[in-house]
């Protein structure tokens, strides 16, 4: 499904909703803004274990099936200079990341 079919979907609602007051006119980005919300909202569900099944990201194979295309895998880059201890390490985090799931050092 695009944004696009998405978005005609939620206004068909939107304008079905059973209401006694007329809700406000969104505009396309108002729209979107939402969405985005109501996605993210979604996604902190499943990877948090707040659901009804109250189990967490990779304790439930549904959660996983469903967010597994969102996961990404990345390689991260150790800067070991300038420290003071010898079991500390810095290293910089990709910036397009919601969630940290797991790490494996090697």
């Amino acid at each position: 499904m695009t944004h696009n079919d998405i978005y005609t979907k939620f206004m068909i609602e939107y304008d079905k909703a059973n209401v006694t007051s007329s809700y406000p006119s969104l505009t396309k980005y108002e729209a979107a803004t939402i969405l985005d919300k109501a996605y993210n909202a979604i996604i902190a569900q499943k990877v948090t274990g707040n659901n009804i099944r109250r189990s967490y990201f990779e304790a439930d194979t549904k959660a996983v099936s469903d967010l597994y295309p969102l996961v990404k895998h990345s390689d991260i880059t150790l800067d070991n200079t300038h420290l003071s201890h010898a079991n500390v390490t810095k290293f910089t985090l990709p910036s397009d990341f919601m969630y940290f799931v797991q790490v494996s050092l090697e």
